[in-house]
């Protein structure tokens, strides 16, 4: 009885873990929410597989699942979000080929958080000079952001100059 309940838990996790990663962007409340549902999917799935006698494997997954997922969301839930004004950041990546599991990053030079974004989070920051952030430092998820200013004649790469010229029409 405890493993059906335990498998229907692991299923539906898994299920809002894939509705969240499709129809979300990298960003906010549900790509929070994303990573703790992976992490209770992982050890759910770990705990199915102790039952029949698979138990390295099982225990691998496990500590997977609480050092990569449910750790980090646990204490950015305990310690809260945090929110800065930054002058220093660094775009990775203007390359729209690569695949959306490859997000692109803000990177804080200052503190060393890398933080990952969506491709038109990415494109929106552009020409940003100044950010205010409030984000998950232990995630590594953004909450919210608002760009305090910018520079428009700033030229990055000819995706971001694309993207200029779409939001001037």
């Amino acid at each position: 009885m405890l493993r059906h309940f335990i498998s229907g838990i692991s299923l539906m996790s898994t299920l809002g873990w894939i509705a969240l990663k499709i129809l979300f962007p990298e960003e906010g409340m549900a790509a929070f929410c994303a990573r703790a549902f992976g992490g209770i999917a992982l050890l759910g799935g770990a705990w199915l597989l102790y039952a029949p006698k698979q138990r390295l494997i099982a225990a691998a997954l496990a500590l997977y699942a609480a050092v990569f997922h449910l750790a980090p969301v646990g204490l950015d839930l305990i310690g809260g979000a945090t929110t800065r004004t930054v002058h220093d950041f660094i775009l990775e990546s203007c390359d729209r080929s690569r695949p959306r599991l490859f997000a692109q990053r803000l990177i804080l030079p200052d503190s060393g958080d890398s933080l990952r974004i969506s491709l038109d989070t990415h494109l929106a920051l552009s020409s940003a000079t100044t950010l205010r952030l409030r984000y998950w430092r232990n995630s590594g998820i953004i909450h919210r952001f608002e760009i305090m200013q910018t520079d428009e004649s700033a030229t990055y790469c000819s995706l971001h100059n694309a993207y200029r010229n779409r939001l001037r029409r």
